[in-house]
């Protein structure tokens, strides 16, 4: 399988991605110490969990918002300005934690806007990364995405814990708010036209039109609809499904939380898998539809399987659910991103992130809601039928759309 001639690991490539590195090893030591604070200091599940639900509610509208305007409006400049935004939030928390002040509402309205700097973010950097990958190495340069954020996970949330342990949170939220202090200036020193821009500066900017125009391109565009749909449904499975594996084993007789820990780290194990697979390996054009809908339909099937599983094969089921999420990410992004307009990308991003957040969120709440009164494994058995019964509806029933879409060199 032959790999694009052109230069992957250009400039402006090289810097993002270096920017992702560190902010992302950052923000995975942010997260594991902000929940720590918030328990710490309350001593209550309910408060914690409140917190990262109120933190979440920006990415169910905030993206769809942003999406004309990240069309519009320089990326490179919305990316590094709201790092540096970010630098300084944790820079004021490392400041008031240092002085030992707390204050759950200041947190809580810490992490609201953390969400909506983040939310607003990740579609202008989703937007944004494409313009910086060289012709027939997008499946490459996301295949680096896909080994960045396990590896951030696996590396600084155990050094976190041993920092926390020995040093408290001070040096935790100073050393996030430096990493993202130094990613926007990293950030600064990316050079490219953005076209986008370029195109649209003589036109006066109507909110309401470009929203609607790009509604107007989803719907229109039959395969990118279908893909958008079966991804609600999957995310809406998935929501289910992550939700209820904690409660499942630990309310198993023969399972405990340690159980879980290394289920997880098999699955992050498997995406690191993943990721090198395919840096190494571009797969062919003409057969990635095939293996896009195999990978679904064998993760729909893992689902339901896991949980009637002994440990031993629970443990080889989540390194492959590793490697073939990966894989499903890997194929869809850079298929969609590549496959849409860069005048229009903002928007598709918005759209698709907030769709498939809502399913997620639908799926949480109500596996959290049956997990209560039914068997766990039998809610996750329905999930897996309505994941199944999307891929034929949506993925299978629009195979020449989405072929259209997945099936081509990138």
């Amino acid at each position: 399988m032959k790999s694009s001639v052109n230069k992957l690991w250009t400039k402006n490539f090289t810097i993002i991605t270096l920017g992702t590195v560190i902010s992302m090893f950052g923000s995975s030591v942010s997260n594991f110490a902000i929940g720590l604070l918030i328990l710490d200091k309350t001593n209550s599940t309910f408060l914690y969990s409140l917190f990262f639900v109120f933190a979440m509610v920006p990415n169910m509208i905030v993206p769809l918002l942003a999406g004309p305007f990240i069309d519009r409006f320089s990326r490179r400049k919305m990316i590094y300005v709201l790092d540096f935004i970010s630098f300084l939030i944790f820079a004021i928390s490392a400041l008031i934690t240092y002085f030992n002040f707390f204050n759950y509402f200041v947190f809580l309205l810490v992490g609201v806007i953390c969400g909506i700097v983040s939310s607003i973010y990740q579609v202008a950097y989703d937007s944004f990364y494409p313009m910086l990958i060289s012709e027939g190495n997008f499946s490459k340069a996301y295949s680096i995405g896909s080994l960045l954020y396990p590896l951030a996970n696996t590396i600084m949330v155990p050094i976190a814990a041993i920092a926390y342990e020995y040093v408290g949170l001070f040096p935790l939220f100073a050393f996030n708010a430096l990493s993202y202090l130094i990613a926007s200036l990293a950030e600064t020193q990316i050079k490219i036209k953005e076209e986008q821009v370029i195109h649209k500066e003589s036109e006066d900017f109507n909110f309401k039109k470009e929203l609607k125009d790009g509604f107007s391109y989803l719907k229109k565009e039959k395969g990118l609809w279908a893909v958008t749909k079966y991804f609600w449904i999957t995310m809406f499975a998935g929501g289910i499904v992550q939700t209820l594996l904690l409660p499942f084993f630990k309310s198993s007789p023969s399972l405990n939380t340690t159980h879980y820990s290394l289920v997880m780290s098999s699955q992050t194990l498997g995406r690191i898998i993943g990721g090198l697979i395919h840096y190494k390996i571009v797969y062919p054009a003409a057969k990635k539809y095939k293996i896009a809908v195999f990978v679904y339909a064998v993760v729909s099937i893992f689902d339901v399987v896991f949980f009637f599983s002994p440990f031993k094969l629970m443990l080889l089921i989540y390194l492959l659910y590793g490697i073939l999420a990966v894989t499903s990410f890997n194929i869809r992004t850079s298929s969609t991103q590549s496959y849409v307009p860069n005048e229009k990308r903002g928007r598709f991003n918005g759209m698709f992130a907030v769709i498939t957040m809502m399913g997620s969120v639908l799926g949480q709440l109500l596996g959290g809601f049956f997990g209560e009164f039914i068997y766990i494994p039998y809610i996750i058995v329905v999930s897996g039928i309505l994941n199944l019964l999307g891929i034929y509806f949506f993925v299978i029933k629009n195979k020449e759309a989405i072929k259209l879409v997945y099936n081509r060199r990138v």
